[in-house]
């Protein structure tokens, strides 16, 4: 299965394999990674991305364990950049960060103080 995002000016495409053998499927591995930093945060985090994203943007959403959305960015970048998330706000908790490029999906935790 194919997802196509567009917000008008760029357009990414993520794509699902289903192996209907096995019944098991995997989302694009990623070949970039990210790190964060400080884990546990207070008001600010960074995002440190390493490799190639892929593309000219990234999308970061922050999810708290509820599921429920709490913040969702597009950030343009490049080979090896660093994004800071602004965590001002946010009560204290697990949140999931999930980083989404064009080379795939990565999806790390964060805890704030």
């Amino acid at each position: 299965a194919t997802l196509t995002v567009s917000d008008g000016n760029c357009t990414t495409v993520f794509t699902r394999v289903i192996d209907f053998t096995s019944g098991t499927n995997t989302l694009n591995q990623a070949v970039y990674s990210v790190e964060i930093s400080p884990n546990p945060a207070t008001e600010t985090a960074n995002l440190s991305i390493s490799g190639n994203p892929g593309g000219q943007f990234v999308r970061v959403a922050l999810f708290s364990t509820d599921g429920r959305l709490v913040q969702d960015e597009r950030y343009d970048v490049g080979r090896n950049a660093v994004v800071q998330l602004d965590l001002k706000g946010l009560a204290a908790g697990l949140y999931v960060v999930k980083v989404a490029a064009a080379a795939g999906l990565v999806v790390k935790k964060l805890i704030v103080k």
